[in-house]
């Protein structure tokens, strides 16, 4: 048993089916005679209420999908060498609810992860910043140790030190692209969700 109770929202298709077995007056006396043993087959349901076999077989698989039922542990093996299922019932209370979110709330929700995912986009690009910065500073620290030395090696370490610089920073993923991909990824996330509200 995972849970103490079974949570339905009236939108879920696990209502329909406790409403199919609630109307069904052949799932309530099966109910009824689980409830007064602990782990039943469906040959012994069938025996017992005088039900054919078939239907109790129908019946059950009603009370699976709704979860007021569950298969035990317990497995039994016929003479033919088939598998017997033992079913007891699940001893969960049931809780309906209206719907599980309004579109406001979801939209409202969807809206707050974007804002977040923005902030620590932003947040990454700062950081980049300030680990960029120091390697700037070496950069131009070692070209002003080339002018000390020599006006020729200076202009060899400059150009060196200004295409070491380009080069990194082309290879440093541009925050824009980091951000254009998230806001990419959530705007398809909306519309999933936006197609399931």
């Amino acid at each position: 048993m995972a849970g103490k109770y079974i949570m339905v929202s009236l939108d879920d298709e696990r209502s329909k089916h406790l409403s199919e077995v609630l109307a069904n007056e052949t799932c309530k006396k099966i109910l009824m005679f689980m409830s007064e043993i602990s782990e039943v087959t469906e040959t012994d349901i069938s025996k017992s209420l005088n039900i054919p076999l078939n239907t109790v077989n129908y019946n059950m698989k009603k009370l699976l999908a709704s979860h007021l039922v569950e298969e035990a542990e317990k497995i039994l093996w016929s003479e033919k060498g088939r598998r017997i299922r033992i079913y007891r019932i699940s001893n969960k209370s049931i809780l309906i609810t209206p719907r599980t979110k309004s579109r406001i709330n979801k939209i409202l929700t969807a809206l707050i992860t974007l804002a977040s995912s923005a902030a620590i986009g932003l947040s990454i690009k700062f950081a980049l910043r300030s680990e960029l910065k120091p390697l700037e500073e070496d950069i131009y620290s070692t070209g002003e140790a080339a002018i000390a030395t020599t006006q020729k090696f200076l202009a060899e370490s400059s150009s060196q030190n200004i295409s070491k610089l380009a080069e990194l920073i082309s290879s440093v993923p541009s925050w824009g692209w980091f951000l254009g991909g998230s806001l990419f990824a959530l705007i398809i996330i909306l519309i999933l969700n936006w197609k399931r509200m």
